[in-house]
């Protein structure tokens, strides 16, 4: 589980937006990979760190998004919570919840590092999110003695067929978690931050971006075939009209 990014900029939860910037300017200038070139890998991680905790504090909705979660799912709320103040026994959510799958941690760049399949990379970096999201699913249905044979489409890798990565989407962009909650409206605000994610996720997925301009291209190219068509067409009627013209004006000539 990722850390609590409070807890990552050393400020409390009820910091400013300066306070915020002023801890962040000063952590990534100490961490900043050029002033640490005795230990640039560790420079680099830590980097990375900060730069994701600040690009989830410094935006209104999703630093609102995130206390919202942490609000809701206490152990997240950094190593000075007190779980014996909680009002709700520990099991009152789901466990799949209680595992950590932060959603909001995930809505950001800086969360993977380019578009290969690597361990770092984009692909592989989703892929283990929704795997963890499908087997938490699969052991509760298990547990229930239901969904038993249901097949889900997993997020592949960046040669994965196209018509893979539009079941997969498919299934995403309507995702409904197997789990049980207490509360109805806990289970759909969860099934809304997980299908917000796969739209952030689709929306920069390089296979889906391909596959986009491969249609831009096939249609401005039947487009081009409509216009020169549609020119062969004024073409031909031009032709027609002017052999109308000639022959009139020799049957003209011939009266005279």
């Amino acid at each position: 589980m990722m850390e609590c990014h409070y807890k990552v900029l050393g400020i409390s939860r009820n910091a400013d937006d300066a306070e915020i910037r002023s801890a962040y300017r000063k952590l990534a200038l100490k961490w900043h990979p050029d002033k640490n070139l005795d230990q640039v890998e560790l420079a680099k991680k830590q980097f990375q760190i900060i730069k994701r905790a600040y690009d989830i504090l410094c935006e209104k909705q999703k630093r609102a998004d995130y206390d919202k979660s942490h609000e809701e799912f206490p152990r997240y709320k950094g190593a000075d919570y007190d779980e014996s103040q909680e009002q709700f026994p520990r099991d009152f959510y789901s466990d799949f919840v209680d595992k950590g799958f932060d959603v909001s941690q995930y809505l950001t760049t800086t969360c993977f590092k380019g578009y290969g399949d690597d361990k770092n990379g984009f692909y592989c970096v989703y892929r283990t999110f929704f795997d963890g999201i499908i087997k938490e699913d699969m052991n509760f249905m298990k547990c229930k003695n239901k969904y038993r044979d249901v097949r889900v489409p997993r997020l592949g890798n960046s040669f994965t067929d196209y018509e893979k990565v539009k079941e997969f989407y498919a299934y995403w962009l309507n995702y409904s978690t197997k789990h049980s909650y207490v509360w109805d409206f806990h289970r759909k605000e969860h099934n809304q931050k997980v299908q917000n994610l796969v739209a952030f996720v689709r929306e920069r997925d390089e296979r889906v971006l391909a596959q986009k301009k491969l249609r831009e291209q096939k249609l401005a190219k039947k487009k081009k075939r409509g216009e020169l068509s549609h020119q062969e067409m004024l073409r031909s009627g031009q032709k027609f009209i002017d052999s109308n013209c000639t022959r009139k004006q020799n049957s003209n000539r011939k009266k005279h």
